[in-house]
């Protein structure tokens, strides 16, 4: 599992040099951004996807562009404690947007546990409906457990660097009878990342 996030400047055209920079967030939120961008990818490339993906890139930019996440987990415990417990709302800060940088694009993903997938959240204390939704049943022998993803645009929220809140995710956080215990089989998941 990669252990750092990594953002890196690319450039197109006239040679600005090339710089990495390793962002410093938590571990738990570094974790989390991976997990919820992985598993938003496997959603997406699933065939039992419930929105098909296009072989096709759904955004290009040209130009002298720069990327960099943020996210964060509404678990308020780690699995060896509570493996159920979740909050409703989680900020983060966005570091590393150069002053006078024109934010070119800014997009949400958030992932949870349960069989209803949950198409709209809060970011910035503003409602945001997801444009694309998707939701994988993982089998295990005879257990099985429902996660779905969402995906947004949220650039008109997003100014540059500060601090960023999301909320109002809904997840399954209880065991479902014996064939998906999603707590006594530390499985809630419940973040969001940008």
């Amino acid at each position: 599992m990669l252990t750092q996030i990594v953002r890196t400047q690319v450039t197109v055209g006239p040679p600005l040099g090339a710089q990495i920079i390793r962002a410093r967030h938590q571990r738990t939120t570094r974790k989390l951004t991976y997990l919820l961008l992985y598993l938003a990818a496997c959603l997406a490339a699933s065939p039992a996807a419930a929105d098909p993906i296009s072989p096709t890139p759904s955004f290009f930019f040209a130009g002298n562009l720069d990327f960099t996440v943020t996210g964060g987990t509404l678990r308020t415990e780690s699995n060896s404690g509570n493996s159920c417990a979740v909050t409703n709302s989680s900020s983060s800060t966005l570091n590393g947007v150069p002053p006078g940088a024109t934010v070119t694009a800014a997009y949400l993903y958030w992932a949870g546990s349960g069989s209803t997938t949950d198409t709209v959240v809060r970011f910035q204390s503003s409602v945001v409906s997801a444009s694309r939704s998707f939701s994988e049943t993982f089998n295990f022998g005879t257990l099985s457990f429902d996660f779905f993803s969402g995906f947004a645009d949220v650039t008109g929220l997003v100014s540059g660097n500060g601090t960023y809140t999301f909320s109002d995710l809904t997840v399954t956080n209880t065991d479902q009878g014996t064939t998906s215990p999603y707590c006594s089989r530390s499985a809630v998941l419940s973040g969001w990342g940008m």
